[in-house]
């Protein structure tokens, strides 16, 4: 903290301690997010706001520099570096390049708030791709799906009601298997697609509870635990509630899950909250296991709901690529 002296006024007292206070705020918020101390009702939330925060921290580097407080304004660039370079990878990777002939699987998931998305919307997407995740669904929610012809293109479903935002389903354009439960407070659908003449699938689609207040952090480290405990799996997908800039979300990708929006470079891309004067954070992936490549992602918006359905074309595995044909020689 800069200590005022005789010839030093007070302008540049306050300015170095602004300079000092930005300098250290910028080195805190890295240290956190570096060594994973996002835990707590506080610092949980907070964490989701990083890459914001490491913008806006960008831009107030401009304030040791001009003051010259040089000290204070070489440790906030370092740390502006640094955090640009949790931030980096997200942006720069590319559409996977497969084999010929390599099977295609195309997902979405959307959490419908409450029942409230349009259906017609919702009946769009289930058009165009294999397997859809909802989340906070209720049986009229579903009965309207029934009514507007969602089974004409995902006729096998897997759906569990819960009270409030706690409902969730599959549907999908193969048969699915229910797999063992997995105890999370809203309902998370494990299930094995048995895609015919294809390996079976395993899918989890989930939706940990939001990190808010005193009982939600804690519950919410717990869940996001308890998926990591099923990675890896082919495809999970849902509301995770969480960025990549949360720990608990990257102890699950850490299992060997990938993140299909950063793998084409398209990790920055907000899916909550849709159609507000808030920029949007991505609290809705697609991970992928290993073997599943992804070819393209998107988001796109579903009027009723709050967030944005994320839509992913991935590429799977078929051993029958790997197998030379009869008479091709070793």
């Amino acid at each position: 903290m800069p200590v005022q002296s005789p010839g030093t006024s007070l302008g540049q007292v306050v300015s170095g301690s602004l300079s000092w206070l930005l300098a250290s705020m910028t080195v805190a918020g890295v240290i956190v997010r570096a060594v994973g101390l996002d835990v707590g009702p506080l610092l949980i939330p907070a964490m989701a706001m990083f890459p914001y925060a490491v913008a806006a921290a960008a831009l107030l580097c401009l304030v040791p520099w001009l003051t010259r407080n040089r000290v204070a304004a070489v440790t906030m660039t370092v740390a502006v570096g640094v955090g640009v370079l949790f931030l980096v990878p997200r942006a720069v990777g590319a559409p996977a390049t497969v084999q010929a002939g390599t099977p295609e699987f195309r997902v979405a998931s959307l959490n419908v708030l409450f029942g409230q998305a349009r259906v017609e919307d919702v009946v769009r997407i289930a058009e165009q791709v294999d397997l859809l995740a909802l989340q906070e669904i209720d049986q009229p929610f579903v009965e309207a799906l029934t009514d507007a012809g969602i089974d004409e293109f995902l006729p096998h479903r897997v759906v569990e009601f819960r009270g409030g935002a706690g409902g969730s389903g599959v549907w999908s354009r193969d048969p699915l298997q229910p797999l063992a439960p997995v105890a999370t407070t809203f309902a998370t659908i494990h299930v094995e697609v048995q895609r015919s003449d294809r390996i079976p699938m395993s899918v989890a689609a989930v939706h940990p509870v939001p990190p808010i207040g005193l009982e939600g952090a804690p519950l919410w480290e717990e869940e996001l635990a308890t998926l990591a405990d099923l990675a890896p799996l082919d495809i999970m997908l849902g509301d995770f509630n969480a960025t990549a800039d949360h720990r608990r979300f990257r102890a699950i990708v850490d299992r060997g899950m990938t993140d299909a929006a950063e793998a084409v470079g398209q990790g920055h891309r907000p899916t909550w909250p849709d159609r507000s004067w808030f920029p949007g954070i991505p609290l809705d992936h697609i991970l992928t296991g290993p073997g599943v490549a992804t070819l393209a992602f998107d988001v796109t918006p579903v009027q009723g709901s709050d967030h944005r359905a994320v839509i992913a074309r991935l590429a799977v595995p078929d051993p029958t690529l790997s197998v030379p044909p009869e008479g091709s020689g070793s």
